[in-house]
């Protein structure tokens, strides 16, 4: 997720952006998570407002997608036939 600002003159806006790549393709397809708000407007309440929903972004991201370990770096998890021989 990013913080993306859209439009021209006037009219800019704010928007959490997530990226998709389709498959098959070298094309990506856009998602808007959430429309904040005019940027002048914004801008104009906090001059540091892009900073700071770029680490709101960045945090929001890390909450979602957690660490995981891979069966190979998965120390705990014996090695078992399920996942094939060695």
């Amino acid at each position: 997720m990013y913080v993306a600002i859209t439009g021209a003159g006037k009219a800019r806006v704010i928007h959490f952006r997530e990226d998709t790549r389709i498959p098959g393709t070298q094309k990506k397809q856009i998602k808007v998570i959430e429309t904040l708000g005019n940027y002048e407007r914004m801008l104009a309440y906090d001059p540091d407002i892009v900073a700071k929903l770029k680490v709101k972004a960045s945090q929001s991201l890390i909450s979602q997608n957690p660490v995981k370990l891979s069966r190979r770096t998965d120390l705990a998890m014996p090695w078992s036939n399920k996942y094939g021989k060695r």
